[in-house]
């Protein structure tokens, strides 16, 4: 069965639902939007999934135990068409970032964990020289 197979499925339980309530005179029940919407619970959902993760598996914090989402930030974040990403990070250590990925189709999150192996600098003269000759 597909997602949107199973959205209709949902909604149409949720029209014989609020019929019923009309004709037997009872309060009308509100139809609960699964997916993700909010950006600020996003952002919420991203930093708690990353903490949870890091205190879960054996990541070097140097020294840093049970840390929190207040330990996290957000570096970039986008929505499109229903999924969310974001790159997360802390100060409380170096050398990891994580990736968070919300699937509004399914309904779940993706945390993906990244480590730095090497960052330098290259000039524009470095580039034009090596890639433009």
């Amino acid at each position: 069965m597909t997602d949107s197979t199973e959205r209709a499925r949902a909604f149409d339980l949720y029209q014989n639902r609020k019929k019923d309530a009309l004709i037997e005179g009872k309060e009308v029940p509100k139809f609960e939007q699964k997916t993700l919407t909010d950006p600020d619970a996003f952002i919420k959902k991203a930093k708690e999934l990353v903490a949870s993760t890091v205190n879960k598996l054996s990541v070097d914090t140097g020294g840093v135990a049970d840390l929190t989402d207040a330990d996290f930030y957000i570096v970039w974040f986008v929505k499109v068409l229903g999924n969310w990403k974001a790159l997360v990070s802390t100060d409380a250590f170096h050398g990891y970032y994580y990736e968070v990925t919300y699937n509004g189709a399914k309904n779940e999150s993706y945390v993906d964990t990244y480590v730095k192996s090497d960052n330098r600098a290259v000039s524009d003269e470095e580039y034009n020289d090596a890639f433009m000759s």
